[in-house]
């Protein structure tokens, strides 16, 4: 996005003018802003209840793990 805008206008000698740089960069930093925002808008999972019967959603997979057995020494 940003080459295109930067080459969208030209000088007489075929190089990029400084006005393209600028709008460029202004076009950058409010994408920037745009995407912190969205960030900030994203929930935090890991506050919330997970409604079954474990109560950790982070170690929720370990209920699945096998059990080690009892002499793991093999005797």
């Amino acid at each position: 996005m940003m080459a295109g805008i930067i080459t969208a206008r030209t000088g007489a000698a075929g190089l990029p003018v400084e006005q393209g740089y600028t709008i460029g960069f202004a076009v950058l930093a409010v994408a920037l802003l745009c995407a912190g925002i969205a960030g900030l808008a994203v929930p935090n999972l890991h506050t919330q209840d997970t409604g079954g019967r474990l109560a950790d959603a982070d170690n929720a997979e370990l209920g699945y793990v096998a059990a080690a057995p009892a002499d793991v020494r093999g005797r």
